[in-house]
């Protein structure tokens, strides 16, 4: 496998892999009218090896940090629903042997870096409810349907109790008991590629879909002492597919009869925002789970942190993402050879001057107070390379809070960096060292 410091994005995608808005229609709306009033997204076909190996690398190596930082990692591929419901598809339309196959290879990758990763497409593909309202994938949208959800849960917890390391990550979390009722009124449900489908398209009524409800039993141990999010060693982080709306949160809490502390994202910002919002919350840095759930749809494999069509906002060099998101993950700060000195003033500035500039494989870590204000800027500086500025979220609290901070610099490294708060009377840079990234981060 190539280091990825050399892998390079050369396919250019026809639009977004992640989002249904039509701010990312880069070409003619992707619905695809399939048979017997099946809907189908365009670009689950689209093929493109190159990022999804890319993906590939970043999820083992962040598996892998989380793991030794005593996070146990299960990652979840949504399987698409054109190779599911094959059988549906317009004749005129004919997945490239790369796609069939697609899923196997990624896991089969994934595997092979230690990822533990469950199989859901084959376990979707032999479910046999395909001719009635308990398919797997809803007809007119892009996401699984309540049924599919359960499903995943349930395969998800066989490949936990079949794995000893994910077994024993939560054989040490109460058992919290929830119950799960089928619903005797089915729900309408407007699928989300009805609206992208071209001009000119039939019209479809809405889905009548058959749902459940998911509760936690009545017990004679008090709620508060089940409940709090400081006791939940399960978190599931993910896209739309884990929105609560999908029920495949709740279902995992029903399955494993345990609390979960559930997190999802939308299309547009993807799965890999949505991991590196979760490592810089308290919720992680506090109290990090036993078991990290993360699920991302097969199709968002194509898109890597730099993907061309992402939203400016939400798209990362992909190096400076897994460094960011490894500092994050660090439990222990290993001390770096480089010195800094702080000076201060009254002013709300703190300045730092580095005794020789960072390398990639240094990040500081601040231990800062700043109660009145929701932000830090940081501006770094160095005689051989252009200035840059982060902009950094603070809890706003008068306790010191802790920002790990990468500064990767274009060229040469950085030397100097100015800390500024809006909070100029009560702002306090109480500490600020030097770190070392894992030194085979980048190999």
């Amino acid at each position: 496998m190539k280091s990825i410091l050399h892998i390079k994005t050369f396919c250019a995608l026809l639009c977004a892999v992640l989002t249904a808005s039509a701010s990312h229609a880069q070409v003619n709306t992707p619905g695809i009218v399939g048979k017997n009033g099946w809907l189908y997204y365009q670009h689950e076909f689209d093929d493109d090896t190159i990022n999804q190996d890319t993906s590939i690398e970043l999820i083992g190596k962040i598996t892998k940090l989380l793991e030794q930082n005593g996070t146990m990692v299960l990652v979840a591929m949504a399987p698409i629903k054109g190779r599911i419901y094959a059988e549906y598809l317009p004749t005129d339309l004919k997945p490239t042997r790369s796609v069939l196959q697609g899923y196997d290879r990624m896991l089969k990758a994934l595997r092979s870096k230690d990822v533990k990763a469950v199989d859901l497409n084959k376990t979707f593909l032999a479910n046999t409810q395909k001719n009635d309202s308990r398919t797997t994938f809803l007809r007119h949208d892009t996401h699984w349907s309540a049924f599919g959800a359960l499903l995943a849960a349930e395969s998800i917890r066989d490949e936990i109790l079949a794995t000893a390391s994910l077994k024993q990550a939560i054989n040490s979390l109460p058992e919290v008991k929830y119950d799960l009722n089928w619903s005797d009124v089915k729900v309408a449900v407007e699928g989300d590629l009805i609206q992208q489908l071209p001009k000119g398209s039939p019209s479809f009524e809405k889905e009548q879909r058959t749902v459940f409800s998911v509760q936690r039993a009545k017990s004679n141990t008090s709620d508060a002492l089940l409940g709090s999010t400081a006791d939940i060693g399960i978190a599931l982080m993910g896209t739309s597919y884990s929105a609560d709306w999908t029920q495949f949160p709740s279902s995992l809490r029903y399955v494993l009869q345990k609390d979960i502390l559930s997190m999802s994202v939308t299309a547009d910002k993807g799965h890999w925002y949505g991991l590196e919002s979760y490592l810089n919350d308290p919720s992680f840095q506090s109290k990090r789970p036993k078991l990290l759930i993360w699920e991302m749809p097969e199709r968002d494999m194509k898109a890597p942190p730099d993907f061309e069509y992402r939203e400016q906002a939400y798209r990362s060099d992909t190096i400076e993402w897994l460094l960011r998101n490894s500092a994050l993950i660090l439990n222990e700060c290993k001390p770096s050879a480089t010195k800094a000195s702080i000076t201060t003033n009254s002013q709300g500035v703190a300045e730092v001057s580095f005794e020789k500039p960072l390398s990639k494989l240094e990040y500081i870590q601040a231990d800062v107070i700043n109660p009145n204000a929701r932000e830090l800027t940081f501006d770094a500086s160095g005689q051989a390379t252009a200035p840059r500025k982060w902009t950094v979220a603070t809890q706003g609290t008068t306790l010191p809070y802790t920002i790990k901070l990468p500064l990767i610099a274009k060229s040469k490294g950085f030397s100097k960096l100015k800390l500024t708060s809006n909070d100029k009377d009560k702002f306090q840079l109480v500490q600020l060292r030097v770190c070392r990234q894992p030194d085979d981060i980048l190999n």
